[in-house]
C-alpha cells in the first residue's frame, strides 16, 4: 500500500523550501517601512507556498495510473485484432499477457508514447467480446514509490460481420445541424451524405439505413437510383419519407455524441458503417487569419476522405441527388 501524504519521506527541494520557511527573517527585505497588512502577506507568503508545493507533490506521487481510453471504443466493431490503450499517465512493467481477451492474452505490446500502448489479440469471433486486465499485471506508474494500475471494469464489444463492398460510401454525417442543409420544410435537420466511388449507376431500391446494428427493420430506400460517382443526401430528421417523388428521411435521428450508423445491401449484409460510431459532436473552431474559410461554429460534419463539400446552388431539387458533394 503506498504510504499517506502525511508519512511520506519530503523530497529534498520539499526539505529545503520547509527549512528556508522555519528560519527566514521577513523583516530583513525591507530597508524602509512598510505597512502591517503588507508585512502579513510576506509572512504568509512563502509557507503557504511550501505547504502546497509539498502537498501538490504528494498527492501527485500516490495516485494510481488509469485508463483514459480505449481504440477502438467499446460498442459495434468489425475487427478486434488491434487495441490501444491510453494510460492516464507514463507507465513500465507492461507485457503482453496483462490484456486478455474473452480470457486470451495479447499476443504482444508495443509501446507507442511512454503512455500509449498498442496491444495486439487473437481475432475473436462474432459476437459479445469481454475485455478485462490480469489481476497479476504489474503495471506501475513512475513514481518514486511506484503506484500499481489496478485494471478496470470488463468491455464488452460485439463484433459484426465485415462489410461486403457494394461501390456506395457513407461519405459524410452531419449531426446537430443548424445551419448547413434545410429541407423541403426549411427545417434544418441532420443529415448523411452517400457517394457512388464507381462508374455506373447503382439502384439503391431495397438498402438500408441504420443506427442500430441489430435492428431488423431499418429504413429502407425506394426506387431511386445513385448516378456513377454521384452523390446523395439522405436527412436523418426521424420524419420517416421514402417517397420518390421527395425529399428522403430516414425515421431515426443523429446523436450529437456518436453511434452507429450503417448501410446495408437489400440482403441486410452491411456494406458501409461508422463502427462504435461516428465522432461525437465538437463545435468548429473559429477561423484564424485573414486568409482562414469561414466556418460554422453551431454544425458539425464529419467527412471522409477529407475532401471539400459543396452545398447545391438550387433548392428546387426535389431529391438531394447531384454528381458533386453536398455543400
Amino acid at each position: 500500500m503506498s504510504p499517506s501524504p502525511s508519512t511520506r519521506r519530503p523530497s529534498p527541494d520539499q526539505k529545503a523550501i520547509s527549512n528556508f520557511a522555519s528560519r527566514w527573517e521577513p523583516d530583513s527585505l525591507f530597508p524602509f517601512p512598510v505597512s502591517p497588512f503588507r508585512r502579513l502577506l510576506v509572512h504568509l507568503g512563502l509557507p503557504l507556498l511550501s505547504l502546497l508545493w509539498g502537498r501538490g507533490l504528494a498527492d501527485a506521487e500516490t495516485i494510481a495510473p488509469t485508463v483514459e481510453a480505449l481504440f477502438p471504443e467499446s460498442g459495434f466493431v468489425f475487427s478486434l485484432s488491434q487495441i490501444e490503450v491510453h494510460f492516464s499517465e507514463p507507465v513500465q512493467g507492461v507485457d503482453a499477457a496483462d490484456l486478455r481477451v474473452n480470457g486470451l492474452a495479447a499476443t504482444s505490446v508495443r509501446q507507442v508514447s511512454p503512455d500509449v500502448y498498442g496491444f495486439t489479440v487473437p481475432e475473436p469471433p462474432r459476437g459479445t467480446t469481454t475485455l478485462t486486465w490480469s489481476t497479476e499485471a504489474d503495471i506501475r506508474d513512475l513514481a518514486d514509490i511506484p503506484n500499481r494500475f489496478a485494471g478496470t471494469a470488463p468491455v464488452e464489444y460485439t463484433l459484426l460481420p465485415p462489410p461486403r463492398p457494394g461501390g456506395v460510401i457513407l461519405s459524410e454525417v452531419v449531426p446537430d445541424n443548424q445551419k448547413t442543409l434545410r429541407d423541403e420544410e426549411g427545417d434544418y435537420e441532420d443529415w448523411i451524405e452517400l457517394q457512388n466511388v464507381t462508374d455506373q449507376d447503382i439502384p439503391l431500391a431495397g438498402w438500408h439505413l441504420s443506427d442500430d446494428p441489430v435492428n431488423p427493420h431499418p429504413w429502407t430506400f425506394p426506387e431511386i437510383t445513385l448516378p456513377a460517382r454521384g452523390f446523395l443526401v439522405v436527412f436523418a430528421s426521424g420524419k420517416n419519407r421514402s417517397g420518390v417523388t421527395n425529399r428522403l428521411h430516414t425515421d431515426f435521428k443523429l446523436k450529437s455524441e456518436g453511434e452507429y450508423l450503417g448501410l446495408s445491401a437489400p440482403d441486410h449484409v452491411i456494406v458501409d458503417a461508422f463502427a462504435p460510431r461516428y465522432p461525437p459532436h465538437r463545435p468548429t473552431p473559429p477561423m484564424a487569419g485573414p486568409t482562414a474559410t469561414p466556418h460554422r461554429a453551431d454544425s458539425w460534419r464529419h467527412r471522409r476522405r477529407g475532401r471539400p463539400t459543396r452545398f447545391p446552388e438550387s433548392d428546387s431539387l426535389r431529391r438531394w441527388s447531384f454528381p458533386g458533394p453536398a455543400d
